[in-house]
């Protein structure tokens, strides 16, 4: 959820997720408005070794599917697993959908992980 933002000239600053974000973003014209959302799926386990998808929803959908986003992996205190995005599978205006791998080879290792996505759409 995002607490703050602010535009400076080509700067917007954001308090997304509970970390500040600054993202330099080319401003055609004054009038230019960005809306830049933070979401995440909580508490996401995959045994070692293994794949799924993760679809994380929007506190509000964008006007369509064509905004930037980028998503990461997040691991609990003392998690030692090795998680992390590969790659997008669908980015539509309610929510993005991001395979998530676990590389980590030793059994056991499937402690919880958040996937936390940042969205840019002009």
């Amino acid at each position: 959820m995002i607490r703050q933002i602010e535009k400076i000239g080509a700067f917007v600053l954001a308090a997304v997720l509970g970390f500040l974000m600054v993202m330099h973003l080319p401003i055609a014209h004054a009038q230019s408005n960005y809306l830049v959302q933070g979401a995440e799926q909580t508490a996401v386990t995959l045994q070692n070794w293994s794949t799924t998808t993760v679809t994380v929803t929007w506190p509000a959908p964008f006007a369509d599917g064509s905004y930037a986003v980028s998503c990461t992996t997040v691991d609990s205190v003392g998690n030692k697993n090795r998680a992390r995005v590969a790659r997008l599978r669908s980015v539509v205006a309610a929510d993005v959908t991001v395979l998530v791998v676990n590389d980590d080879l030793t059994p056991g290792n499937n402690s919880p992980v958040d996937v936390q996505c940042v969205g840019v759409h002009n």
